[in-house]
């Protein structure tokens, strides 16, 4: 099943049916709108979750590598609202959404380890905001600035 995943989260999806999707890079996971049947844990390479603006342009909503779940709030939903495409070549394991929300509801611990697992991807989202808040804001003072040189300013602290 899916080696790199904390021993945690692994338990939680333990002896749940799945398969294997192997993808291409470039290729299409699903699209917005589409009904969400499956949850997929990336085993191998890097699928982004997008989301086109009116404009076209394209919003990153996630880098999803392996060990992590893509698209999480889609347990809970029955449509997609990204887009989701292979970055790289890459595998994925499928588990059908149904069974993955009943082991949730089955017992009171799986519940605590979505719930942990769902915490930490919050903070590294609020994280990744704050970097790119940062960035804008010392572009606007600096110029453009590297993701290192900013880091190295904030330890400077200038």
């Amino acid at each position: 099943m899916i080696e790199i995943m904390s021993d945690e989260l692994g338990s939680l999806l333990e002896g749940l049916p799945g398969r294997e999707c192997r993808l291409a890079a470039g290729a299409t996971v699903f699209r917005r709108d589409d009904p969400v049947r499956v949850m997929h844990f990336v085993q191998r390479g890097t699928i982004h979750l997008v989301r086109r603006q009116k404009d076209g342009a394209a919003l990153i909503l996630q880098r999803a590598r392996p060990g992590s779940i893509l698209a999480e709030a889609s347990v809970y939903s029955d449509h997609c609202h990204c887009d989701a495409v292979a970055e790289s070549d890459a595998a994925l394991w499928a588990i059908a959404q149904k069974d993955f929300r009943r082991r949730l509801e089955a017992a009171p611990q799986f519940g605590g380890i979505w719930a942990r697992h769902l915490a930490h991807e919050v903070q590294r989202t609020r994280l990744h905001a704050e970097i790119l808040s940062l960035k804008t804001a010392a572009r606007a003072a600096h110029g453009p600035v590297s993701s290192l040189a900013l880091c190295q300013r904030l330890h400077a602290g200038g």
